[in-house]
């Protein structure tokens, strides 16, 4: 079983991490966009709760999450909420757009 959950964007959808991470904001969801060596990294502030966005012509086409399951409160079922309500799917291990740990 893994332990990030992961989203592909509905059709039409189109986000940059950035707008993303604005989504989220101003949906009660603290967070800030970082980036590492890999690309782009999405932080809750409220937890250590962590996107993990696969970028591709500057839009994100794939998405971890790793949710921080021990945080109290956790946010993790706020944060799922609010990707589906902005537009991404929950894919699961028999999905064939799903990919493994990036």
């Amino acid at each position: 079983m893994a332990s990030f959950v992961a989203y592909v964007p509905r059709s039409g959808v189109s986000l940059t991490p950035e707008l993303l991470s604005w989504e989220l904001i101003e949906r009660g969801l603290r967070c800030h966009v970082d980036s590492d060596e890999d690309g782009p990294l999405i932080f809750f502030e409220e937890t250590r709760d962590v996107l993990f966005p696969s970028v591709r012509n500057g839009e994100i086409d794939y998405l971890e999450h790793n949710p921080h399951y021990l945080a109290k409160p956790s946010i993790a079922g706020r944060i799922s909420d609010a990707l589906t309500e902005i537009g991404f799917e929950w894919v699961d291990e028999d999905d064939p757009r799903w990919r493994e740990a990036e």
